[in-house]
C-alpha cells in the first residue's frame, strides 16, 4: 500500500486521526503478533508496543522526520522491535539499579538486614581510601562524576566512571567472599 504522507499529515494538522486508525486496522494485529512470536511478549505488552510506535510515527510524519515510506508495515515493525528493546534495556537497567540498592547499607539501616548490613559495613572498610571516597561521594553525596573528578584532582568525569565501577565490583567481590566465608562457618 503507498502512502500519500503530505495527505495523512494534512489531515493529522486538521486533527483528523481516522488515516491513523486505518493504518493501526491495517498493520496492528501484524505487528503486535510479530512482537508475541519474536520476543515472547504477553499480549498487552505487544499491545502497549505497538500503540507508542503508532504514536511515535504520528510525530515523525507532523514532524517532517518521514518524507518517503514505501513500505509502512515494515516502519511500523522495525518501530515496535526498537522500542521492545528500548523497553527491555530499560527494565535490565533497573534490575541492575535495584540490585545494586541492596549494597546502598547507608540510607535506610532500620529495613537493612543485620547481616547484610555488617557485610556491607566489613566489606567497605578493606576497600582502598580511594574506593571508599569515591563511592560515598557518589552513593551517600550523591555528587555527579564531574564534581568528583574535580574534588579528588582527576582527570575527568569518565575517569571517575571507570573507577566507580571498578571499587563497585571491588566492593560486590569482597561482599560474595565475606558471605561465603561466614556461610562456610555456619
Amino acid at each position: 500500500m503507498f502512502l500519500n504522507l503530505e495527505k495523512v499529515r494534512a489531515q493529522l494538522l486538521k486533527g483528523d486521526n481516522s488515516c491513523l486508525q486505518f493504518i493501526f486496522d491495517q498493520h496492528g494485529q501484524y505487528c503486535i503478533n510479530r512482537i508475541q512470536l519474536k520476543y515472547n511478549s504477553n499480549p498487552e505488552d505487544a499491545e502497549d508496543i505497538f500503540t507508542d510506535a503508532m504514536l511515535s510515527f504520528r510525530e515523525n510524519i507532523l514532524s517532517g522526520q518521514i518524507q518517503v515510506l514505501t513500505n509502512v508495515r515494515g516502519y511500523l515493525l522495525r518501530t515496535c522491535i526498537n522500542k521492545y528493546k528500548e523497553k527491555q534495556a530499560k527494565e535490565l537497567r533497573l534490575k541492575k539499579h535495584l540490585g545494586e540498592l541492596k549494597y546502598r547499607w547507608y540510607e535506610d539501616e532500620y529495613v537493612a538486614d543485620e547481616l547484610l548490613l555488617n557485610l556491607n559495613r566489613e566489606s567497605f572498610s578493606k576497600l582502598s581510601d580511594q574506593c571508599r571516597i569515591i563511592l560515598k561521594y557518589f552513593y551517600v553525596e550523591r555528587y555527579s562524576m564531574a564534581e568528583i573528578a574535580g574534588k579528588l584532582g582527576l582527570a575527568n568525569a569518565n575517569t571517575v566512571k571507570v573507577s566507580k565501577a571498578r571499587c563497585y565490583k571491588k566492593w560486590n567481590e569482597l561482599i560474595e567472599e565475606l558471605k561465603n566465608n561466614k556461610d562456610g562457618i555456619n
